[in-house]
């Protein structure tokens, strides 16, 4: 019962945090229930460098970190769905790919 109990915070916890990118910045906003609130950004003006880092079996169902670095420090996004893409789409808003549009999109989640 406790485990399950566990599982269902852990599950709330994950849907509640999210991952916004926008054409100025990336932004990572963290609710922890009953704890606490977070939000760490990034301009992309900033960026230096988007990756990914994934495991095996991150590859094998599609999801993965996104990793930006910039002058300051690195951001990462945890257990995204399709990384790749969302690097593709994320090197339009940066200096790292072509010229983007200024559309907002929130990463979607594993």
């Amino acid at each position: 019962m406790i485990g399950f109990g566990f599982g269902l915070y852990q599950w709330i916890d994950w849907g509640n945090d999210y991952y916004i990118v926008t054409d100025r910045r990336a932004i990572w906003l963290e609710k922890v229930i009953g704890l606490y609130d977070s939000r760490h950004e990034a301009p992309l003006r900033m960026v230096l460098s988007v990756s990914t880092t994934t495991d095996v079996s991150g590859r094998m169902m599609d999801y993965g970190d996104v990793v930006i670095r910039t002058f300051t420090g690195q951001l990462r996004f945890h257990t995204v769905g399709s990384p790749r893409e969302s690097i593709t789409w994320m090197g339009s808003y940066t200096s790292t790919g072509p010229s983007g549009c200024g559309r907002r999109r929130k990463l979607p989640k594993a």
